[in-house]
């Protein structure tokens, strides 16, 4: 095991973040998703879309393909919330192994969340390719009463 010391602050943020997560279980858990969001994702998911690749977004990443969709979502993202989105995206494709993906349920089985704050990165997995298929505030993904 890395000590402490030898942890990139991504490697650390990912550590606490699941460690939090054992603690107090997924913030989303039993939520539904918005009607809005679901017509979105079936409607990205149902059709070919053109990939941008991640290098395209994020110079030096590996195994990770963004929808045109996707890459739209990001653009509207304040330049900070953006940063901190495509950090996390990097931190799971370096450490694509070891991640376990939390996915989403019902229709969706095969479709995955990222947490980013209160930003929701949506993925599927491909083989070794990470597709993100949308980028959104969590009450624009959950039904949030």
């Amino acid at each position: 095991m890395r000590e402490i010391k030898d942890l990139t602050m991504d490697d650390l943020e990912y550590l606490i973040e699941q460690k939090l997560l054992e603690m107090l279980g997924d913030p989303d858990s039993g939520l539904e998703l918005t009607e809005e969001f679901k017509r979105k994702l079936r409607e990205r998911l149902g059709k070919p879309s053109k990939r941008i690749p991640h290098e395209e977004v994020l110079k030096n990443l590996a195994r990770v393909e963004w929808t045109e969709g996707a890459v739209r979502d990001l653009g509207k993202l304040d330049s900070q919330v953006r940063q901190r989105s495509l950090r996390k995206i990097e931190g799971i494709s370096r450490n694509f192994e070891k991640v376990v993906p939390e996915p989403l349920s019902g229709e969706f089985k095969g479709t995955y969340k990222l947490r980013v704050g209160d930003w929701r990165v949506v993925y599927t997995v491909e083989g070794d390719i990470i597709v993100v298929q949308s980028v959104a505030y969590r009450r624009e993904i959950y039904k949030i009463s």
